[in-house]
């Protein structure tokens, strides 16, 4: 009790979910049986996991968020079971930070969620023809030009993500979306900050 004390931690049913969330034997429970901790419990395990899979570790690669996502969230019908299907609902495929590549034949990252789970809004990092953009382009994978192709391990991408610049198509993506609600543009060569440039795209 002290040293939840010391932690800050007050909330028992978060406690309680934390002793129990390396608790293997929840998954083979149906969730609806469960008592409140012991789902958060399950939750908590597969974000774990899911984060766990995604990250390198000696040895081995990280895993792109696609093949965390079968592992994590599908069950052995190839479904997302409830827990998996809220997991997915939450992250989507394709999570902010991650690599894509697009039916352009470019490689961006994802900077936010899109309408659906499939299609995210991205910045364009390389160009079709594996050269790195002088400067980011927002790609809005809703539409076909621009529709992931497939995700990526970090250790497939060679470009450095421009931070900074990523950071102001983020604020510009924030800002337009609180003007309106958030809409793919009639093209992807949509205005953006001063990072737009077609250079090198």
């Amino acid at each position: 009790m002290k040293r939840r004390h010391l932690a800050g931690v007050t909330d028992e049913l978060w406690l309680e979910a934390v002793r129990l969330h390396d608790d293997a034997s929840l998954a083979a429970q149906p969730i609806a049986q469960l008592q409140p901790a012991q789902q958060m419990a399950m939750l908590l395990h597969r974000v774990e996991r899911y984060g766990a899979l995604i990250s390198r570790r000696a040895g081995r690669e990280a895993l792109s968020p696609t093949q965390a996502a079968q592992q994590v969230c599908l069950g052995a019908d190839g479904r997302p079971d409830m827990v998996g299907a809220l997991l997915l609902k939450v992250m989507s495929l394709y999570p902010p930070g991650s690599y894509v590549s697009l039916a352009s034949n470019e490689v961006g990252i994802v900077l936010a969620r899109g309408d659906h789970v499939r299609q995210p809004i991205v910045a364009a990092l390389r160009n079709a023809q594996g050269m790195t953009m002088a400067e980011p382009r927002l790609r809005y994978t809703a539409q076909a030009q621009s529709a992931v192709r497939a995700a990526l391990r970090p250790s497939e991408v060679s470009t450095d993500p421009p931070l900074a610049k990523l950071q102001e198509l983020r604020s510009f993506l924030r800002s337009a979306q609180a003007v309106s609600p958030p809409a793919a543009p009639a093209a992807n060569s949509a205005q953006a900050p001063a990072t737009g440039t077609a250079s090198g795209g």
